[in-house]
């Protein structure tokens, strides 16, 4: 049986760049990744950019590619990707396609240091930040209409200090149009994907607090969870551990 396809939904302002080391990890154990940058950091004008850009791109140029291939996938959702990305999934679980007679779909989904958005709410709602008072190490960005890091020990706090700041650099600033936006769809509100979603919490992470994380998940009704060690960022200095727990959730949904 093969593999699933592990499709890594990017958090705000980072880029496919920064999951590369998490993908090549990843692909060591078999496993085939996807990525890809989102509008939101890369249109040049931030201030036409809406959170269905974000949501239609992960479902045409990310999943739609794998799945007209008859590929099953796991999403990892992480921070904002847990609202765009999973935003996207409708229709796409493995068991509503399979009922459509077709082949391959999205076997399960992992909330990775990510956002639980309910439909009719917006990023920033969830986070519960004013983007005109953002919160510590968080600031509009030099490009109108954007916000960006500019502290990178809330992402990667035990990262050495000249490696932080080379990937705080290579952020770029992110639509604030598109962080503000309503999410339009919520895979834990529906029925299609019971048993198939995870929650995996960062213990050091400062900008997905424990209140809110314990927030989302009862918001969410998710019961199947993690918690590893690490900031807020998923790769690098945490990449091994989110590889081992991604790896065990993927045994789980297998299972189901």
């Amino acid at each position: 049986m093969a593999k699933p396809t592990i499709a890594i939904i990017l958090g705000a302002a980072a880029t496919t760049e920064h999951y590369a080391s998490l993908c090549s990890a990843l692909e060591a154990k078999g496993y085939p990744t996807a990525c890809g940058d989102p509008p939101s950091i890369t249109v040049e004008d931030a201030t036409i950019v809406t959170i269905q850009d974000d949501v239609d791109f992960v479902r045409s140029k990310v999943l739609a590619p794998l799945l007209a291939e008859g590929k099953d996938v796991v999403v990892v959702a992480h921070s904002y990707g847990g609202g765009y990305g999973a935003a996207a999934l409708e229709g796409l679980s493995k068991r509503e396609r399979t009922k459509k007679g077709e082949e391959g779909g999205v076997v399960g989904v992992i909330y990775l240091a990510a956002f639980c958005i309910d439909p009719g709410e917006s990023t920033l709602q969830a986070l519960e930040m004013d983007p005109s008072n953002p919160k510590p190490g968080i600031a509009p960005g030099d490009k109108p209409g954007t916000l960006t890091f500019t502290d990178a020990k809330p992402l990667w706090p035990s990262l050495p200090d000249d490696e932080a700041a080379m990937w705080l650099k290579k952020l770029r600033p992110c639509a604030v149009s598109a962080i503000a936006g309503p999410i339009p769809y919520a895979p834990y509100k529906d029925p299609y994907y019971t048993d198939s979603l995870a929650f995996v919490s960062l213990e050091d992470d400062v900008i997905l607090t424990k209140d809110l994380n314990e927030k989302y998940l009862e918001k969410s009704g998710i019961t199947l969870t993690r918690s590893i060690p690490g900031g807020h960022g998923i790769n690098f200095e945490s990449r091994d551990r989110v590889v081992h727990v991604v790896l065990e959730l993927i045994g789980i949904f297998l299972k189901n």
